[in-house]
């Protein structure tokens, strides 16, 4: 079945939305919203007005994050209170009451209503957390679907529940993440109960939802992230001003994005980088994520030993990426576990060779458009990168093979695997 797009009013959580920087889940509810305004639906937010119940300010707290006062409600005690003698019913705010922030349009989608509901997401979270319980509201305006872009503790009292699990890495590596295990398992399995369609990131979430949470097959559809980066190439101005700015040469570096964490194996990428013995800088961009602090001290003891050149740029901001891209020799990915793998895409896109790990989905990702290594094998992440830095003719197939492998993940392509899903919440 084909929903009436025009016709659908459709409410997203805003949990990561509100975040400062950008995540991946953040990344995937932007392109949510602007497919979904592209199709015709009339697309909302839930927002958690924190320390103030006005909707208004809610939204102003949303926009900017910089201007919250968050006094939340702390312990379960009060959070049990709150949820229990509160109307848990959320006002709403149309799209065109705003409170305006010098926040650019591209860092978050203006022109959006609200329904506001004091405090809903630690309150949920909490309660879950002590009493196993998922939280139930209703909201002034009528839905028909209520979108969870990740499993959380909310379910809406009437509308068709459409939850997105980008992977199950909390419950298959632990390790890796700081995840709660008992509470995500515990917030999937009420997604798989509650939700009438599931989207994935991958084939591989595909399965691994099959295999361990006996979701069917027609309940669930494979809906690739795509990526906001541009897909022209930059000035030379552009790359001059951003290789500048960081400090850096193009082609003189090998770059790495994604959090600090063990799971991206950055410690192995180190290792690696330090026996190829390169005149090549190696670069990571990322935030501090699960073990991040612990992997940082190692590599920065790597680097004193040897005296090779590994830098950590914190942040780079979204602007400059296209450039760090496309000036990059290659791009290293050894990641041990992945539900999607979007700098892979966004390399890809902007002519930069991938090298990458051949586990979970980052094969999917990149096609025949990638050098493939064995991730917990540093011999054969060093050959891969010798490989590919050291070859020009075979770093310009990998670009060519790129860019044709990247047009499978285009807004198009979302926007039918959005459709299909939303004509499964409704069949």
């Amino acid at each position: 079945m084909t929903p009436d797009f025009h016709n659908l009013d459709v409410l997203i959580d805003s949990h990561d939305l509100s975040l400062p920087n950008g995540t991946g889940i953040k990344s995937y509810g932007l392109s949510l919203i602007a497919v979904l305004k592209q199709l015709g639906a009339h697309p909302d937010l839930l927002v958690s007005a924190r320390g103030n119940r006005n909707p208004l300010v809610a939204r102003a707290m949303l926009y900017d994050p910089s201007a919250r006062q968050e006094r939340a409600v702390r312990g379960w005690p009060k959070a049990f209170k709150h949820f229990l003698f509160k109307s848990k019913q959320a006002n709403y705010l149309p799209p065109n009451d705003t409170i305006g922030f010098p926040v650019p349009e591209t860092v978050f989608p203006f022109g959006l209503g609200c329904s506001t509901l004091f405090n809903c997401y630690r309150v949920a979270q909490t309660l879950q957390a002590r009493f196993k319980k998922t939280s139930t509201f209703r909201t002034k305006k009528n839905y028909h679907i209520w979108h969870a872009t990740q499993p959380l503790p909310l379910r809406h009292e009437k509308a068709a529940q459409v939850t997105t699990v980008h992977d199950l890495i909390p419950i298959l590596q632990p390790h890796f993440c700081d995840e709660i295990r008992p509470l995500f398992f515990q917030r999937v399995e009420e997604a798989v109960r509650n939700s009438r369609a599931i989207a994935v990131d991958s084939e591989h979430t595909k399965k691994d939802l099959q295999n361990y949470f006996s979701v069917p097959d027609e309940k669930l559809t494979v809906v690739h992230p795509i990526s906001h980066l541009s897909r022209a190439a930059c000035s030379d101005s552009e790359i001059d001003q951003t290789m500048k700015s960081l400090n850096l040469r193009r082609e003189g570096y090998i770059l790495c994005v994604g959090t600090i964490e063990f799971r991206k194996n950055l410690r192995r990428l180190v290792e690696a980088y330090l026996r190829l013995d390169s005149k090549l800088t190696l670069v990571l961009v990322g935030k501090m994520g699960h073990g991040g602090p612990m992997e940082l001290e190692v590599i920065k003891n790597l680097k004193r030993r040897t005296g090779q050149d590994v830098r950590l740029l914190d942040y780079v901001p979204g602007y400059m990426m296209p450039s760090l891209y496309q000036s990059a020799n290659c791009l290293a990915f050894p990641s041990l576990y992945e539900g999607f793998g979007l700098p892979v895409l966004e390399a890809m896109m902007s002519g930069c060779p991938v090298v990458c790990s051949n586990a979970t989905s980052a094969p999917e990702v990149a096609g025949d458009a990638a050098h493939y290594i064995d991730p917990e094998d540093t011999e054969s992440l060093m050959n891969g990168l010798a490989c590919v830095t050291g070859d020009a003719a075979y770093r310009q197939t990998l670009i060519e093979r790129g860019r044709i492998q990247s047009q499978a993940f285009s807004v198009e392509s979302f926007a039918r695997q959005i459709t299909e899903l939303y004509g499964k919440a409704f069949a």
